[in-house]
């Protein structure tokens, strides 16, 4: 009987230690979802020198996050080997005590929710930079046209006025 008791007590500590981990890497997502929205307004801003700030704090915080998951997974791994094959954490939360279930689902329900949100704004941020690329490609053509056609541009009424040779931006021919 004593040996089930501490058995118990070593699950009841597992699985406070993975609400410990949760709730710090749910505070590390936290820090990098407003991270993550200042840096979209630095690259909106073309301020490069925040941008390279940014993504230094923000190689800080994988290297944290990482280091969370990993203690988090060793806990879950540990719990799966005593009681189950699973090695998810929604598979292990049944098997936590009653006090701490509720607490748990809803850690990992936040976990996932800013999972989603780190997800959508590293896309908006990858569409930002790939358009102001894209931008900038489109630019060095307009400059670097040689004897190409030369720019069609378009009068007050939206009709393309005669393309003629004053159309063109540089002219190699100087």
């Amino acid at each position: 009987m004593m040996n089930e008791a501490k058995y118990k007590n070593n699950d009841q500590d597992s699985f406070q230690i993975i609400s410990e981990l949760l709730r710090e890497e749910i505070e590390v997502h936290e820090r990098m979802i407003s991270l993550l929205k200042v840096k979209q307004k630095a690259i909106i801003k073309d301020d490069v020198s925040k941008l390279r700030e940014y993504m230094q704090e923000e190689q800080t915080l994988i290297q944290t996050a990482k280091s969370t998951m990993k203690m988090l997974e060793e806990r879950v791994t540990e719990l799966k080997e005593s009681k189950t094959k699973a090695a998810r954490l929604e598979d292990i939360i049944p098997l936590a005590p009653h006090s701490l279930r509720d607490q748990l689902d809803r850690q990992r329900k936040q976990l996932r929710a800013n999972i989603e949100k780190l997800s959508r704004i590293n896309r908006e941020n990858r569409y930002l930079l790939n358009h102001s690329l894209e931008m900038i490609k489109g630019m060095v053509q307009i400059f670097l046209r040689g004897n190409e056609e030369p720019i069609k541009l378009y009068n007050v009424k939206g009709h393309v006025s005669s393309s003629d040779n004053n159309n063109k931006l540089l002219n190699f021919q100087i």
